[in-house]
């Protein structure tokens, strides 16, 4: 059991107010919930779902479950990925995509953390033609995930993530004092004393290999797609029993994603995608228009508009 106060006395009044209020609790020792295993069976996996949302518009998660990083919060390895695939500045994914008129946003991060699994997922709002393109999106999103994955892990990114999260942390808004004190007691259960306040908002440990295996969880053999639009209306031909939300369930194979990855980009130039100072796995390769005719029928053209360093891939 654990209990936290939040107030504006003195600590000898604060403890006196503790004691005369909760000394009557008995302490059960009951310990924190577990419920082994992975929520996802192999019939989980390699779906894409198609859902008919309540409010308007078009977004497309892409979620793969991943090993927690609850048990290694000071490497932070979905912190990380988050940092580079969520990366909105110029070379991004993000700025690919809002430069082909295809997002209004992106997100990606760590998801649904337990003890025991997590799941990291990228979402993106789609525009209109966005959601026509969805399938591009997909080539891009796993591009540039192939290239960080082939880049390996680098020291001055995990030093750079704990420098913004350091200032995030020392510089926070003031929390609402009940949602502070929830947080913290939450805190308590999971990390050990001296990070009860932190938790795993301060990244600390480099871990290459650690953070290498978290990225390399991200593949089209363990990916789930959800795909939500209002257009999908009298497209399914499914209705789950909670919400009534109309929904269509299509198994999708490794190779289905992969011939998606490699097929070109029906429209528009494709911006280079790759996080500011990360050195390109292939400096060699030259840069094709997608839109032009291949002049090397030898080299398979992904949607991002450069070679594919791995055609088995």
């Amino acid at each position: 059991m654990h209990l936290v106060v939040y107030g504006k006395e003195n600590l000898d009044k604060t403890q006196g107010l503790v004691e005369e209020t909760f000394q009557e609790i008995r302490n059960t020792n009951k310990s924190i919930p577990i419920y082994p295993g992975q929520p996802c069976t192999p019939d989980h996996l390699q779906v894409l779902v198609k859902a008919v949302p309540i409010k308007q518009g078009h977004q497309l998660t892409v979620s793969w479950p991943v090993t927690p990083s609850i048990h290694h919060y000071e490497e932070a390895p979905c912190s990380y990925l988050g940092h580079l695939i969520g990366h909105e500045g110029e070379g991004s994914l993000f700025h690919a995509l809002k430069t082909l008129g295809w997002a209004t946003g992106l997100y990606a991060g760590e998801s649904d953390v337990t003890i025991d699994y997590s799941f990291f997922d990228v979402s993106v709002d789609l525009t209109d033609a966005g959601h026509e393109h969805m399938q591009d999106i997909l080539g891009l999103l796993f591009r540039h995930i192939k290239h960080l994955q082939q880049s390996g892990v680098s020291q001055w990114i995990f030093d750079e993530l704990s420098a913004i999260c350091e200032a995030e942390f020392h510089y926070q808004a003031k929390r609402d004092p009940f949602s502070y004190a929830m947080a913290i007691s939450r805190n308590m259960k999971i990390y050990p004393t001296k990070h009860w306040l932190v938790g795993s908002s301060l990244p600390s440990r480099f871990n290459p290999d650690f953070v290498q295996k978290v990225l390399n969880e991200l593949s089209p053999s363990n990916v789930r797609i959800f795909w939500r639009s209002k257009k999908f209306e009298g497209q399914t031909d499914e209705t789950e029993p909670w919400y009534n939300t109309a929904y269509s369930f299509e198994n999708i194979t490794e190779f289905t994603i992969q011939i998606r990855i490699r097929s070109e980009i029906r429209s528009g130039s494709a911006p280079k995608i790759g996080y500011p100072g990360c050195p390109d796995p292939n400096p060699d390769s030259k840069i094709l228009d997608p839109c032009k005719p291949n002049p090397d029928p030898d080299i398979l053209i992904f949607r991002s508009g450069y070679p594919d360093p791995d055609p088995y891939f």
